[in-house]
């Protein structure tokens, strides 16, 4: 779709902090786009979320330099990375 398009050009990363990082992402409001976006698990990766100051709550995004630690619905993605395609 074009909003896939759409992220998929912008820096939008998710971090996580799970041990089963499948079931966290399912829980997301926005799983259906996550196929566009960088995701970290911190568990695994530590040491590229402290390096972007990523240390809880979970989850948490960065979005166009912007920082979101908590979940977002598709509106807040949409205005976040600028994708407001209609």
């Amino acid at each position: 779709t074009e909003l896939k398009s759409c992220l998929k050009e912008k820096d939008i990363t998710l971090y996580i902090n799970s041990e089963n990082p499948t079931i966290t992402l399912k829980e997301s409001p926005v799983y259906d786009y996550l196929s566009s976006v960088k995701i970290f698990n911190c568990k695994n990766n530590n040491e590229a979320c402290l390096q972007k100051e990523i240390n809880g709550p979970f989850p948490a995004w960065i979005i166009n330099n912007n920082k979101i630690e908590s979940d977002i619905s598709l509106e807040q993605l949409k205005e976040y990375s600028e994708c407001n395609l209609e």
